[in-house]
């Protein structure tokens, strides 16, 4: 019974190792209730752990597709997908906010970005954050919104400086005649 369950186990890991992620899951599934059926319970357990490994993979790897594919509202379902698996997953979440970021979709990509920070992709979400509130800026200008741009110029100032956004925040202040207020922020 045992050889028979790790059998089982064996062919769903030659799917994995071969990249075949889909049919992996499915095959660690079947594992799964072999081993239960035969009371292997330490197999049964490694093929549950292993059937949501495959599952991560396989929506990491479809949202990496959508993104090559511009395909933003796909890449962003299956990159949500991954971190529902494994919500500590931080690469998938940086993914996710460039996703959000892509499609426009600012205060998710902040949201999905400050989760990224929070689970060792600090240097590349920062940038991304710093991206993401000059977007902001540069829409708020458009919509004539020139306080909130203020505001958004800071806060991408504030994790990393550009001189987009100095550039941006004194337009918006010449807007709002608060030149003398934005010096003063800066100087800060």
């Amino acid at each position: 019974k045992k050889a028979i369950a790790s059998a089982t186990l064996s062919m769903a890991k030659d799917l994995y190792n071969a990249k075949d992620f889909e049919g992996a899951a499915a095959a660690f599934v079947k594992a799964k209730e072999v081993a239960e059926g035969y009371g292997e319970t330490e197999i049964a357990e490694e093929a549950a752990e292993l059937v949501n490994q495959a599952n991560a993979l396989k929506f990491n790897t479809e949202g990496k597709a959508a993104m090559k594919a511009k395909d933003y509202p796909t890449a962003i379902e299956a990159f949500t997908k991954v971190l529902e698996l494994e919500p500590g997953n931080g690469n998938a979440a940086l993914q996710l906010g460039q996703a959000y970021y892509r499609n426009n979709q600012f205060d998710e990509a902040v949201t999905a970005l400050t989760t990224a920070q929070e689970n060792g992709q600090g240097t590349n979400a920062t940038k991304l954050l710093s991206q993401v509130y000059l977007k902001k800026a540069q829409a708020d200008i458009k919509a004539k919104n020139y306080e909130a741009a203020l505001e958004n110029c800071a806060k991408s100032n504030e994790y990393v400086e550009s001189a987009n956004a100095y550039k941006l925040s004194a337009s918006a202040a010449q807007k709002l005649n608060k030149n003398k207020d934005v010096v003063a922020f800066y100087e800060k």
